[in-house]
């Protein structure tokens, strides 16, 4: 909701059917703002107009891509959705701050590339930024406000079409 005043139209995507439940009663309002259940790679496959769009947002959901998935996003906005320019991708956990999230005692390594953990696949910048240029995009990561929860461990991340 917080992007309304400044969007003329959102679509909003997510395979939670509670979570696109709530964004239905909370915020849809047709044909201006519209949710629909349906995985992101799946949907960046399947749209069928996908030059409509201008600009594209991942919030908290890249984590829990896959790697065939996360590829599959990111090329097929290149590929199908010609006239978003900039993709922002949020709130992703650093492999090489993972450290600070897991205590000294418990050996996270086996959790780091599980997209079904808690807190999904931790991708280095270094990873994040090699995947996004193979599929077609210049990358900018942003430091996460310090006053974030959880900022000394994730990081933000700006694709802007090559």
């Amino acid at each position: 909701h917080l992007l309304f005043d400044d969007v003329l139209e959102l679509h909003g995507v997510d395979f939670s059917p509670y979570l696109i439940k709530i964004a239905k009663v909370n915020f849809e309002r047709i044909p201006e703002f519209t949710f629909t259940e349906i995985d992101a790679a799946s949907y960046v496959q399947s749209e069928v107009h996908p030059e409509r769009y201008t600009k594209a947002l991942c919030y908290g959901v890249f984590a829990y891509l896959n790697e065939n998935d996360a590829e599959a996003v990111l090329r097929e906005l290149v590929r199908r959705f010609r006239n978003i320019s900039t993709l922002f991708i949020g709130n992703l956990p650093d492999r090489d701050l993972a450290h600070l999230f897991y205590q000294n005692d418990i050996d996270h390594t086996l959790l780091l590339d599980d997209p079904l953990e808690a807190i999904g696949i931790w991708r280095s910048k270094t990873q994040m930024s090699d995947l996004a240029q193979e599929c077609g995009w210049t990358v900018d990561f942003s430091v996460m406000p310090e006053a974030f929860y959880s900022s000394h461990y994730r990081y933000d991340v700006k694709l802007t079409r090559k």
